[in-house]
Order: structure tokens, then C-alpha cells, then sequence
């Protein structure tokens, strides 16, 4: 703005003649003064010549005005590092693009999911299972092929397994339509007792959508600068709470309970699919938390931890 404001009296006092061209010299003439320069004689010219009619020399105050404003004028912002920045940032999002682009994987592993699933129709849901874990070993982290295996195992009876699949498939997706209905049906069957919630559960495309729309909000509102600023750290924090929640969530060091156990020391007894924090592993009973005021110690062998697969 400065700039602008500057190069708007180069033009004025260096192209305009008579009255503008007094005016012009005037308002600059005043700015110089104003920032520390010693104008004095020049004020007293343009003065004289706007209202004493003496305007012979106009050429000397063009000519030193031109020079004292040039002198004044701040250096032009260099655009390479915003350059650099464009191109670096839209190779960023290029590779995120790429990176995230869905895939089905080797060996088309929708149509397998879609076999296994045509098996449990024909009455065998074990040969269901068994290839709903290849596929999750092939690739784990899909919250359908997780809500899959949880729905296996809880027609079974297992409670327990079924907790360790419904928390694996919600640390990778937030509210799967799917993971939410096998869920529910765990929870009346008095699973995911203790299981951690989310702070907000919103899915990570949505994550993503409040990212973008935050990002074009800066944008427009860029002449805006506080406004503009804020919608910048929103759309950062946007972009980054998945990534960051589900690494947080996945290291969690979480248990679920096998089969009925008491709580060692007390008389608290433990249901399949209660989930505990563990507290140290290296010894045998392993410490667990139940609640925050609950401690206590269980066999590992009543445990399923949760960074191995049932």
C-alpha cells in the first residue's frame, strides 16, 4: 500500500501540470515532511505557487520531488520465496492426493470380501471368517472388513474378540455405518465397557472437507488478516486431528478381557469384552487400570491385547 500510494504521487507530480500538478506536489511534499525529510523549501515553493502565483519553478520542485520520493520509496517484496513456497505446497498436496487415493489393493480384495460374504449366506461363516482375516492381514485398518470379523466372532459367542475388532475398526474410521450396528449389538451382550470415545467424532473425509473449506476461506478473506489467519490455524488443525487422533488412539496400550476373571487384589470380577488399560506388561500378572480409582493385575492369558489380531 505504501508502494502504491508512492508510485501514485510519481505519477501525479512527474506527468501532471498547473493546478494538479501543485496539488500533487503539495500532499507528497507534506507525506516527505511528515516522515523526518527536511522539505522545508520545497513546501514554501509549492505554497507560493498555489497561492501566490509564482510558478516558475516548477521544474525544480518536479525534478527534486521525483528524486526525494524515489529515494523514499521501500523495496519491492521479493515474490521467490512465495513462489517457492506455491510450487512446494502443490507438490505437497499432489503426494497427499496420490497417497490417499482409495485402492483395492492385490488380488481385488473387494470381490474376496464379497465371496466371503456370499459364504456366510450359504451357512459357512467360518470359512467367512477365516478369509475376512486374510484380507485384514493382506491390509489391515478397513473399519467394514473389521466390523465383519467383530460380527463373526460375536455370532459365535465371543465377546472378547468381537471388542477387539470393534476398537480396531474404529481407531482407523470414525462412526462406519457398519462398525456402529455390530457395536451396539456388542454392547448388549456386555462388550466395550471402558472402550475410549472420541472428542470428536467426526470421519476423517469430513476432516478433510473442513481442511479444504477452511483453506478457501483464507483465500477469500486474505485482505481480512486476522480473520485470515484464524481460518489458516483452522484449517491446519483440521488437517492434522486425524492423523494425529488415530497415532494417539492406536497407541494407546489397551486390553480387552477374554473370559470372566477376578481383578487381583479385590473381589471385582471382570466380564469378556471389559476393556483396561495396561499398565505394565513385563511382569506376570500384568497391571492393568479398570477405571481412574481401579487398579489391579490379571493373567496375560485372559487378555487379548490389542496391538496383536485375535
Amino acid at each position: 500500500a505504501e508502494r502504491a500510494r508512492q508510485r501514485e504521487w510519481l505519477r501525479g507530480v512527474g506527468l501532471a501540470h498547473g493546478p494538479d500538478f501543485w496539488r500533487a506536489a503539495d500532499e507528497s511534499a507534506a507525506w516527505l515532511q511528515a516522515r523526518g525529510d527536511d522539505v522545508a523549501w520545497l513546501r514554501d515553493a509549492v505554497q507560493a505557487a498555489r497561492y501566490g502565483g509564482r510558478t516558475e519553478r516548477e521544474d525544480e520542485v518536479r525534478r527534486k520531488l521525483v528524486e526525494r520520493l524515489a529515494a523514499a520509496m521501500p523495496p519491492a517484496v521479493s515474490r521467490t520465496p512465495l513462489r517457492i513456497a506455491a510450487v512446494l505446497l502443490a507438490a505437497a498436496g499432489l503426494a497427499a492426493f496420490v497417497l490417499a487415493w482409495p485402492s483395492s489393493g492385490p488380488g481385488d480384495r473387494d470381490a474376496r470380501a464379497a465371496a466371503a460374504d456370499a459364504l456366510v449366506a450359504a451357512g459357512r461363516s467360518d470359512r467367512a471368517e477365516a478369509e475376512w482375516a486374510r484380507l485384514w492381514d493382506e491390509a489391515p485398518g478397513d473399519a467394514a472388513l473389521a466390523a465383519r470379523l467383530a460380527w463373526a466372532a460375536l455370532h459365535r459367542g465371543d465377546v472378547g474378540v468381537a471388542t477387539v475388532w470393534a476398537i480396531q475398526g474404529d481407531r482407523h474410521e470414525a462412526r462406519h455405518p457398519a462398525m456402529r450396528l455390530v457395536s451396539d449389538r456388542i454392547r448388549d451382550a456386555g462388550g466395550l465397557v471402558g472402550a475410549p470415545g472420541r472428542a470428536l467424532p467426526l470421519r476423517s473425509w469430513e476432516w478433510a472437507v473442513v481442511a479444504f473449506v477452511c483453506a478457501v476461506l483464507v483465500g477469500v478473506t486474505w485482505s481480512r488478516r486476522p480473520l485470515a489467519i484464524g481460518l489458516l490455524a483452522l484449517a491446519v488443525v483440521a488437517g492434522a486431528w486425524w492423523p494425529i487422533e488415530s497415532a494417539w488412539r492406536s497407541s494407546r496400550p489397551l486390553a480387552v478381557v477374554r473370559s470372566a476373571t477376578p481383578l487381583t487384589p479385590g473381589d471385582v470380577r471382570l466380564e469378556p469384552g471389559q476393556v483396561v488399560t495396561v499398565l505394565d506388561r513385563t511382569v506376570e500378572p500384568v497391571g492393568v487400570r479398570v477405571t481412574s480409582d481401579l487398579e489391579g493385575t490379571l493373567p496375560s492369558s485372559s487378555l487379548w491385547f490389542l496391538e496383536t489380531r485375535p
